[in-house]
């Protein structure tokens, strides 16, 4: 219920739309430069998605503003790890 927030959520939502779309392209034999570049953007856009979130749980005082924020912490570095892993 928060414009800002949920139009982030949209734009996550479109980088897992054009990865499964990309993945689902017989059209696109060499896919790796192009998955290399949405999982780069999805992993800056959730960086920022996070810190804005947790700017506006920290302005409503939200009580479990620390807990949110060592789930961001751990969920970035799966995706840090699973691009790491895509590549080598």
């Amino acid at each position: 219920g928060i414009d800002m927030i949920d139009e982030e959520h949209k734009q996550l939502f479109k980088y897992a739309d054009e990865a499964y779309e990309l993945l689902h392209d017989e059209n696109t034999p060499d896919k790796y430069d192009r998955i290399d570049m949405i999982l780069e953007d999805l992993r800056d856009y959730t960086a920022k998605h996070f810190n804005d979130e947790e700017q506006y749980m920290e302005s409503i005082n939200y009580k479990k503003l620390f807990t949110q924020k060592i789930q961001h912490q751990e969920f970035i570095h799966k995706l840090d790890e699973f691009i790491e892993h895509h590549n080598d």
